[in-house]
């Protein structure tokens, strides 16, 4: 396995493990939950609380109109990155 893929497996997989600097470790919790979500940078500059809903189900999700396209996205929030919110 190429050593960037192991490195980013192991980010991917201890998300609130890693150890450096305050500011490295908040940089790398806001890229893995773009990657988890799939929003752009410029959509998790835009991003706030106002964008969390939560369903009848007790499921939450993002609902936000993209930057890009202005359309309205509703993504479904995966228990990783509601645990990174959690922790920001």
């Amino acid at each position: 396995m190429h050593k960037d893929a192991m490195a980013c497996k192991y980010f991917i997989s201890r998300p609130f493990y890693f150890s450096g600097s305050a500011e490295l470790r908040k940089n790398v919790h806001i890229f893995l939950f773009a990657c988890y979500t799939g929003l752009a940078y410029v959509d998790l500059q835009q991003f706030n609380t106002s964008h969390l809903i939560k369903d009848s189900d007790s499921s939450w999700y993002i609902r936000k109109p993209r930057q890009k396209t202005g359309q309205e996205s509703i993504i479904p929030l995966l228990p990783a990155a509601i645990r990174i919110l959690e922790n920001i």
